[in-house]
């Protein structure tokens, strides 16, 4: 081996050797990851709200009186939040003030405060279990609104299925969508109504690289004897193999 084969084999030997470590720790992500991924599906919280329980910590921790501020007041805010859904009265929140309706009954004495903030919890929870309803169903639609965009664009691309490049072309867009993060740029930048007007964007800009013109078959050389020798006898052209065999055997004497 040369030593450049040598040092080739050398690095590729080296490469083959943190293989293992690098499975392990593709592992080990993959691991925390689904832990995170299950901790945030078990504490129930939307990805915004897990957002600001992380953002609440995070002002939590900080010595700056601005971040302690805004922290003292989200903290407040979900007090109040927990007070409401209980409805249990704690110092310095007015569970009332939110349902006029409820406290001017309480006022006028037609309505006792415990009915009443009975009251408020059910309000809440009815809320709460809307909120949810809505959620849901504007998820689903969602899917799907996903689902049918999706077809469309299958649909769209099979009628083109006949044009030069087309396969090259459907495989650069798969490409690109299979990237997460282009995937990401995708769906960020268009609704799902614009995805078939996106993909034939993609579609019509790409040009595949032209194949390589095949080379040129030889053309083909009659068969015929070598230079023969002053004197010796000159074969005439062959008209098949045998003949240029006998005729080379003739040129050598033979």
């Amino acid at each position: 081996m040369s030593e450049r084969a040598k040092a080739r084999w050398a690095d590729l030997t080296e490469r083959v050797k943190v293989v293992p470590e690098l499975e392990r720790r593709a592992t080990e992500a993959t691991q925390q990851l689904d832990s995170v991924r299950r901790m945030v599906t078990d504490s129930g919280l939307a990805p915004e709200e897990f957002g600001t329980v992380l953002n609440l910590g995070k002002l939590y921790k900080s010595n700056d009186p601005k971040d302690l501020q805004t922290a003292l007041q989200q903290i407040e805010g979900l007090r109040a939040d927990i007070a409401t859904r209980l409805g249990t009265e704690v110092a310095g929140i007015d569970l009332l003030a939110q349902h006029p309706d409820l406290k001017q009954r309480v006022e006028g004495m037609t309505l006792s405060r415990e009915d009443a903030l009975e009251m408020v919890r059910l309000r809440t929870q009815n809320q709460t279990a809307q909120r949810s309803q809505d959620q849901s169903r504007e998820f689903q639609q969602f899917q799907v609104t996903v689902q049918q965009a999706a077809q469309q664009m299958d649909a769209t691309l099979e009628q083109r299925k006949h044009q030069p490049g087309h396969e090259a072309k459907v495989a650069f867009i798969k490409g690109q969508l299979a990237d997460p993060v282009k995937l990401q740029q995708f769906v960020t930048t268009y609704e799902p109504h614009q995805w078939q007007a996106a993909v034939l964007m993609m579609y019509d800009a790409f040009s595949p690289p032209a194949a390589p013109a095949p080379a040129a078959a030889p053309s083909p050389q009659p068969l015929r004897p070598g230079n023969v020798s002053s004197g010796a006898r000159i074969a005439t052209q062959p008209t098949n193999a045998m003949d240029a065999v006998q005729s080379a055997f003739a040129a050598a004497g033979l």
